[in-house]
């Protein structure tokens, strides 16, 4: 069960191209760690597998914020589970040590994190529609229909399984409950609530049906097939319409690019050329998004890249506003999903020079980047 349903959940991309890619195996590794110590009930290696589930879980929430949810479980497991209930408190609050150093620059910054994911993105369609469409159609494409089906029909085992005989049966159904629940929650309240926000649930939930026959039944093979095959199939259209060029012809004429983002993988080569070719040496550029930014510095490594997003986060640190403010030459980057305005960014400066590379796919524009150069009185040619 676990070969053949978790490909269908990474396939399209959902993970690989997220911090996810980093959550996922340490989230299974953390299952893996707290099975083998229920195996091993009583002894010195259950003790040393859950002080080592500790320290995965803190590696885990410095990969994604979700993976702090298995520090709740850990907590909640102790209190449930006589059995090793010492050596989870012991490895919970190594792996506190781990994330310590991420807590303490947030509470330094003032929540840049919760702020940006609680109160400065809220914007958009109402949290409770976003939400559900998330929870709902989100997860027919996430997973694929058949496996969202297969899921629902098993879900109402889930319950029986939290008090099931075996502890590590109650563990994985835990760290299915708990975290589907607060990620739900979370989703439900945000406008920009995203189908993969629920990964964690589902890697736990694939192990408990994989892992544990008896308490929850693993569906037909004839079932599995049939739903591996309709995964496949969305995962092929998703990857034609990225990598095939031409896709974007099949588009209706309401097709807004700005939304699509399979555009993000074209045109970048183009605009960074230009751009290079306008650099000079101690010249600083700056974008209006850290999508933009993380894009620049990416393709130019040792560029002095800074970032003038809206709301203020981690990206603000790669060069400071006031650094890049009082520099003598800046280009400014940005493309048509952004209404940046660079001289209200840069109002000590003058325009100097502009250029548009127009990115087309399938014969349609679909993206036009901007690159503004701006220069300080003393640094404009004569």
């Amino acid at each position: 069960g676990l070969v053949v349903a978790v490909p269908p959940m990474i396939a399209i991309g959902l993970v690989a191209l997220t911090p996810d890619l980093l959550l996922a195996p340490l989230w299974l590794l953390a299952l893996a760690l707290r099975a083998f110590a229920a195996r091993e009930k009583g002894t010195p290696r259950a003790a040393r597998a859950l002080a080592v589930l500790g320290l995965v879980a803190g590696a885990a929430t410095w990969s994604k914020a979700s993976g702090s949810l298995l520090f709740l479980v850990m907590f909640v497991s102790a209190h449930r589970e006589r059995s090793g209930r010492r050596a989870t408190l012991f490895g919970a609050a190594l792996g506190l040590l781990v994330v310590a150093p991420l807590v303490t620059h947030e509470v330094s910054a003032g929540f840049p994190m919760l702020r940006h994911r609680l109160v400065e993105t809220q914007e958009g369609l109402p949290p409770l529609v976003k939400g559900a469409g998330s929870l709902t159609l989100g997860q027919l494409l996430y997973i694929s229909p058949g496996f969202v089906v297969l899921a629902a029909l098993r879900g109402k085992k889930l319950a029986a399984s939290l008090r099931a005989s075996r502890p590590e049966v109650r563990f994985l159904a835990l760290a299915t409950a708990l975290p589907a629940a607060g990620l739900a929650l979370i989703s439900l309240a945000s406008r920009q609530a995203e189908p993969h926000w629920m990964g964690p649930a589902w890697l736990s939930f694939v192990v408990l049906v994989a892992a544990c026959p008896n308490e929850v039944p693993s569906p037909s093979r004839r079932a599995l097939v049939a739903s591996t095959l309709g995964a496949a199939v969305i995962s092929a259209a998703v990857h034609a319409w990225i990598l095939v060029p031409s896709a974007p012809r099949l588009a209706p004429r309401s097709y807004d690019p700005r939304y699509d983002i399979a555009n993000e993988l074209f045109g970048w080569p183009d605009a960074t050329s230009a751009l290079r070719e306008e650099l000079s040496e101690g010249d600083v550029i700056v974008g209006p998004h850290w999508v933009v930014c993380a894009q620049v510095a990416a393709a130019i490594p040792g560029a002095r890249v800074g970032c003038d997003t809206p709301i203020r986060d981690d990206f603000d640190g790669w060069l400071p506003r006031d650094v890049w403010r009082s520099a003598p030459r800046v280009h400014y980057v940005k493309d048509t999903r952004f209404d940046a305005r660079p001289e209200a960014a840069l109002p000590a400066h003058t325009k100097i020079a502009e250029r548009r590379v127009t990115v087309y796919r399938g014969g349609r524009p679909t993206r036009t980047f901007t690159l503004t150069t701006f220069a300080r009185e003393a640094q404009k040619a004569p």
